[in-house]
């Protein structure tokens, strides 16, 4: 439900330790060393902070739920959406194929350098073995 998922939205924001190291390390600039109540000072700036964020989601949430509205009943731009996603997919997934293969091309060159570096030092040792 719409609640729910409110519900672990806030649990999942207090749970979170980001927002409070940014409000102990960002907020305290703004407080006057002289200000006798610096805890009531630094709420008053968190809330003010909480409020100007919540208004802009829900801005947020209002626009993309228009947009949703405005894409989802026009079947031409579903079309052309699936289709830019499934090229950018497949893009990207082109290039993943590219840097897994030029990795692993450098690792065979890698292995081969190593292997003949070991049949040197090998012929080397014969060589030395057979004149002694």
């Amino acid at each position: 439900s719409a609640l729910r998922v409110i519900l672990d939205g806030v649990v999942v924001n207090l749970l979170n330790p980001k927002l409070s190291i940014f409000f102990v390390s960002f907020l305290p600039q703004f407080i006057a060393p002289t200000d006798p109540r610096p805890l009531i000072a630094m709420l008053e700036l968190s809330g003010v902070f909480m409020a100007v964020t919540f208004l802009i989601f829900a801005l947020y949430g209002v626009l993309a739920a228009a947009m949703r509205d405005h894409v989802v009943s026009r079947p031409g731009i579903v079309a052309w959406m699936r289709r830019v996603f499934a090229a950018t997919f497949g893009a990207r997934m082109v290039g993943q194929f590219n840097r897994v293969s030029n990795a692993a091309r450098q690792l065979g060159e890698t292995i081969r350098n190593i292997d003949t570096q070991r049949l040197a030092t090998i012929s080397a040792g014969i060589a030395l073995a057979s004149k002694g």
